[in-house]
């Protein structure tokens, strides 16, 4: 009985149910060709993180290229997904995605949004509060470290993190980190320390299993 409990823990989605609060994660398995990631919850509470599997009208997304079809889970959080004791919460990003046949060489990727309306706004300075990259950032690493803490995602495994400003068309990586105050919050940092490949962009590719590749201009 015990070696088949290890045996099935080793399962991310497994790992995710077992250790963390059921009803604050949606699972969804998919193999759009097309992954349309969209955060409603700024004009409706009651969705939260909402996937499609085409363009939206009304709002922009961040997209997963999945040409092979390849069925992959989506773990959209909720308010408040990442308990720490009662009463408080780990800072969160929006979901975590990573292949339905998960193992050891597999890929994981984790999301952060913000839906500023234009560059001047993502970019803005605002008195008394953190500003949108540096915020982005922190959240992007509370989520792995928690997830590395729950032993979900393995300590030396590099996690890919994609920060996302939908309604931006031109290239704003470079931009981004430009903001981020903290030396140790750097792109170059992040890889080499906490094992975090960061990029500041929209969309990525699902080449494979294995495989995933931000898409730039």
């Amino acid at each position: 009985m015990i070696c088949l409990l290890t045996l099935k823990l080793t399962n991310m989605k497994d790992k995710i149910l077992s250790n963390l609060p059921n009803e604050k994660h949606t699972l969804l398995e998919i193999s759009y060709p097309e992954i349309h990631i969209v955060d409603r919850k700024n004009s409706d509470k009651t969705k939260g993180i909402v996937i499609y599997d085409q363009k939206q009208e009304d709002i922009k997304s961040v997209c997963l290229f999945n040409n092979t079809e390849l069925e992959i889970l989506v773990d959209a959080f909720g308010e408040n997904a990442l308990p720490i004791k009662k009463g408080k919460h780990a800072s969160q990003c929006e979901c975590v995605v990573f292949p339905s046949n998960y193992d050891e060489k597999s890929w994981t990727l984790v999301i952060e949004t913000k839906y500023a309306a234009d560059e001047e706004a993502a970019f803005k300075i605002r008195e008394n509060e953190v500003n949108y990259p540096k915020k982005m950032v922190s959240q992007i690493i509370s989520t792995v470290e928690y997830f590395r803490e729950k032993n979900i995602i393995d300590k030396s495994r590099v996690v890919h993190a994609i920060i996302s400003f939908p309604n931006l068309i031109a290239d704003f990586n470079s931009q981004l980190f430009s903001f981020v105050e903290k030396e140790e919050w750097s792109a170059e940092y992040l890889l080499l320390y906490k094992k975090i490949r960061i990029k500041g962009c929209n969309a990525a590719n699902i080449i494979s299993n294995k495989r995933l590749r931000f898409v730039t201009d």
